[in-house]
């Protein structure tokens, strides 16, 4: 797992071709939860990368992806956003978006 920087951004994107990022923040009790779900799924994709935002931190990263909520989940594929979710959800969904 990566943690997510406005400073280390664009190389992120440039060098995974499959990245999921997950928007959280630490006192956000659903955005721990959801982690521990995203962990556990990402051990059955090395081929993605999974990094984590902390929406405190990167405001601005938080900003550019209009998070309005959290947990806020996006997939980005080739340098673009395929996908996202916001909120907790069951393992199977969470698998299923990895999936996709």
């Amino acid at each position: 797992m990566l943690y997510i920087t406005k400073d280390n951004f664009k190389e992120c994107i440039e060098k995974y071709d499959t990245l999921i990022i997950d928007f959280y923040a630490d006192w956000c009790n659903p955005c721990t939860a959801l982690s521990v779900i995203i962990e556990r799924v990402a051990k059955n994709y090395p081929n993605v990368t999974f990094g984590k935002v902390n929406i405190d931190e990167e405001e601005e990263l938080a900003m550019g992806f209009e998070v309005r909520s959290i947990p806020f989940v996006v997939k980005i594929k080739n340098g673009k956003i395929v996908d996202s979710f916001i909120g907790l959800h069951p393992e199977k969904f969470v698998e299923e978006f990895f999936a996709k």
